[in-house]
């Protein structure tokens, strides 16, 4: 049964709206629907967290490789400048390095397109290698240890040689000279050969011009190499202070996004608190309503009831007139009530609208953040691929080769030794576990066998307690138990209490076996 609606009611109030003509169940599910919202921004937030941390992981990742670049760069180029001092004496082997460092390159850069397809996949696998990437990066300090010694071995070496052939050069000029001395004598023996000697003298200064020449254009080349790697390392060092710059507003910003979640959640959190008292108090406006509106009509129905039957008195009259007043403005009151509540409903929906509005805000500027923070990283890429094509430029690929295939050959046989021990340790284990399944078999057939003993001696110690309770005048039947004997009609008594007390010693003596082997 509805009531009518009060007086002072307009038509047109704006609280009512769709929300009005929901349920109490409906509207709570539109409530959990909107807190449910706010839950999965939080956690899309939170995973846009875990990828921008990924992410920095990352770039720290690479500032490492770059810083091994780096060191790496500084060697070759020690070793390169080793290895021109000693071209310098030898123009043609120069030419054939420089045609198989170029050979290389060409190479390697088909190997780096190759990689850079490789690069996505291996991406994904990068987090199940990082624990092997520990144990191979203790490898690899171990066999670079070995390659810094390998290179002080072979530069001392060099050292040794290049000494020995001053000395083999000194010897040759003191021939030289000693000719000299000899072609001097000769000339002045024989002048008619001075044309021969000229030219022999031109063409010897024409070569010692062209080594000239060769160690000018080594020098050059040393120069731009020099001057390459100068210019880019001041290209990293102009995009690591940007990045850096970038990282710290990156941070700046996830930790304002961060602020923004939790006051996001807090304020999730009271509205969720408000809501659910003012449905609290609804329900309880709802009761009360419902309550006075029974009565309301219970009084009416009295009312109709007494003004048909005419037999009460008119002060009881006035009474009842009273109460119906009464009831009518505390239904008015509970109305005003509901309406006062259906605002603040209405007020929490739009903070609740308010509070997505922001959450989309801070969605879109951690997406801008990602997009800001793929391209620094797309940067990094390009310059360490730069990195990497003059490292490449700059290093002796077949000496390191060589080393490199020692060194795996000796890991080879190292895991193959390795695998080999774990193959012996494993059959063992095959072999003891073998024996423990024979031991475990044996124990269960003993066990089978002492739990057949153990109902053996339950069912005789049964029969003989149902020896026990048979009357007197069945003690003189034939007992067919398994260990006694069939007992003699006369005497009856004495003759038969030793064969029960020994089957009952038996059978206790058996179970006390049979328990202690179980």
């Amino acid at each position: 049964m509805a009531a009518a609606p009060p007086d002072g009611d307009p038509p047109g109030n704006p609280a009512r709206s769709k929300l009005d003509n929901l349920s109490r169940d409906d509207l709570i599910r539109f409530v959990k629907k909107q807190l449910e919202h706010v839950r999965l921004s939080k956690v899309a937030a939170d995973t846009f967290k875990r990828t921008l941390e990924e992410k920095d992981s990352l770039i720290r990742d690479l500032e490492d490789e770059i810083a091994a670049l780096r060191d790496s760069l500084s060697a070759e180029r020690d070793v390169v400048s080793i290895h021109a001092s000693a071209e310098v004496e030898n123009g043609e082997c120069a030419n054939l390095v420089n045609e198989h460092v170029i050979e290389e390159n060409s190479e390697l850069k088909s190997e780096i397109a190759t990689l850079k397809k490789d690069r996505i996949r291996i991406e994904d696998d990068l987090a199940a290698a990082l624990e092997t990437n520990s144990e191979l990066r203790s490898k690899l300090d171990d066999a670079l240890q070995e390659a810094a010694a390998l290179k002080e071995q072979q530069t001392a070496t060099d050292m040794v040689q290049l000494n020995k052939s001053l000395k083999e050069a000194q010897v040759a000029l003191e021939a030289c000279t000693a000719e000299k001395n000899e072609l001097t004598e000769q000339l002045n023996a024989h002048k008619n050969s001075s044309d021969r000697v000229s030219t022999e003298c031109s063409t010897l200064m024409a070569q010692l011009h062209e080594a000239k020449q060769e160690l000018f254009e080594e020098q050059r080349r040393a120069a731009e190499l020099q001057s390459s790697l100068d210019r880019l390392q001041d290209n990293f060092n102009v995009l690591a202070t940007a990045r850096n710059d970038e990282r710290v507003a990156f941070e700046e910003k996830i930790a304002q996004n961060e602020t923004l979640v939790d006051l996001l959640r807090r304020n999730a959190e009271q509205k969720q608190m408000e809501l659910r008292s003012v449905t609290v108090e609804k329900d309880l406006l709802k009761t009360r309503l419902e309550d006075l509106e029974n009565d309301y009509e219970s009084y009416k129905s009295r009312a109709r009831y007494v003004l048909e039957q005419k037999a009460q008195s008119s002060s009881e009259q006035l009474h009842s007139q009273l109460d119906l007043s009464a009831a009518n403005s505390a239904i008015f009151e509970l109305r005003n009530s509901l309406e006062a509540l259906q605002l603040a409903h209405d007020e929490a929906l739009r903070e609740a609208r308010r509070d997505r509005e922001l959450r989309e805000k801070a969605e879109t500027a951690v997406r801008v953040a990602k997009a800001q923070t793929v391209e620094t990283l797309d940067q990094m890429a390009n310059v360490r691929e730069e990195l990497f094509n003059s490292n490449i430029m700059l290093k002796d690929r077949i000496t390191e080769c060589a080393t490199y295939q020692r060194q795996l050959a000796g890991l080879e046989k190292k895991l193959y030794e390795e695998n080999k021990e774990n193959a012996k340790l494993i059959q063992t284990l095959r072999d003891d576990l073998a024996k423990k399944e024979r031991i475990e078999s044996e124990l269960n057939e003993e066990v089978k066998k002492a739990k057949q003993r153990y109902h053996k001696a339950m069912n005789l110690l049964e029969d003989w307690k149902n020896h026990r309770t048979l009357p007197p005048s069945a003690e003189n039947a034939p007992q067919t138990s398994v260990t006694e004997r069939p007992a003699p009609l006369h005497p009856p008594a004495p003759v038969d209490v030793s064969p029960k007390a020994s089957v009952f010693s038996a059978v206790q003596s058996e179970v006390q076996v049979i328990s202690s082997c179980l």
